[in-house]
C-alpha cells in the first residue's frame, strides 16, 4: 500500500502547485491581454510596473521630470527619468513635428514618404525645408525641456509597438504654464494629426483640437515656423 499512498501525496502536491500558479500568474496574464494599451506590464529600463505617480482624473502624473539625452529625442518624442530611476520614452498627443533628417532603416525602408507628407502639410514646402523645420522644432522642444523640470500626464497608452507611451506635457514658458502641444502649434512647429485625447484638466479632446486649429490659423497669419 506504500506506493499508492506516495502517488496520492505526489498528485496532491502537483495540484497545489497548479492552483498556486493560476492564482499568482493568471490575473497578470489577463491584465496583459485586456489592458495592453493602457497598462503595460513592464516599462522603462526597470522591468517593473509603471512607477506610481500622483493620480489626476485617471491620469498618472510625474512631476519635476528631468529630460534624458537620447539620440531618438525629437520635437514630439523624448526620454525622461522616472521616479524609480528607470527611463521611458513618451510622445505627445495631438501633434507631429517634422522629421529632422532623412533615415534609411535596417529593413531597407526610409522615412522619405513621411517627410513628403509633412512637407505637403506645410503648404508644399520642399523636403529639405521640412527637415530644417524638424531640426528647429527638435532644438526648441529639447531646449525648453532641459531648461527646467516639467510635468508628464500619461495613461501609458502605447504608441503602436514602438515602446513609447502617449502623454500630455505641461511646461513653463514665458512665465506661464502651458501644454507643450499648444506651444508647438502656435510657433508653427507641428502639424495637428496624431492621436487625440481628453486633457487631465477635464477639457474634451475635440474642444482642444478646435483650440489648436485656432492657434494654427494664427501661426499661418503671422507666417512663423513652417508657415513662413
Amino acid at each position: 500500500m506504500a506506493a499508492p499512498k506516495t502517488a496520492r501525496i505526489s498528485t496532491l502536491g502537483i495540484i497545489i502547485l497548479l492552483v498556486f500558479a493560476v492564482l499568482k500568474y493568471g490575473p497578470a496574464v489577463k491584465r496583459s491581454a485586456e489592458g495592453e494599451r493602457t497598462l503595460p506590464t513592464t516599462t522603462g529600463t526597470t522591468g517593473k510596473q509603471p512607477p506610481t505617480g500622483t493620480n489626476k482624473n485617471g491620469w498618472t502624473v510625474y512631476q519635476n521630470c528631468p529630460l534624458v539625452d537620447h539620440h531618438n529625442n525629437d520635437g514630439d518624442s523624448f526620454h525622461i527619468r522616472l521616479p524609480d530611476g528607470g527611463i521611458d520614452e513618451f510622445r505627445l498627443y495631438f501633434v507631429d513635428t517634422p522629421e529632422s533628417s532623412f533615415k534609411r532603416y535596417s529593413d531597407g525602408n526610409t522615412n522619405g514618404e513621411r517627410i513628403a507628407q509633412q512637407a505637403e502639410y506645410f503648404g508644399g514646402i520642399s523636403s529639405e525645408a521640412s527637415t530644417r523645420l524638424g531640426t528647429e522644432a527638435k532644438s526648441f522642444t529639447l531646449s525648453l525641456l532641459k531648461a527646467k523640470p516639467f510635468m508628464i500626464f500619461t495613461r501609458h497608452e502605447k504608441v503602436y509597438e514602438s515602446g513609447r507611451f502617449y502623454c500630455h506635457v505641461r511646461v513653463d514658458i514665458d512665465g506661464q504654464s502651458r501644454w507643450l502641444d499648444e506651444v508647438l502649434v502656435e510657433k508653427g512647429y507641428a502639424r495637428i494629426i496624431t492621436l487625440p485625447a481628453d486633457l487631465p484638466d477635464g477639457s474634451k479632446a475635440e474642444s482642444h483640437r478646435t483650440l489648436l486649429r485656432r492657434l494654427e490659423s494664427a501661426a499661418k497669419q503671422r507666417k512663423v515656423g513652417g508657415w513662413k
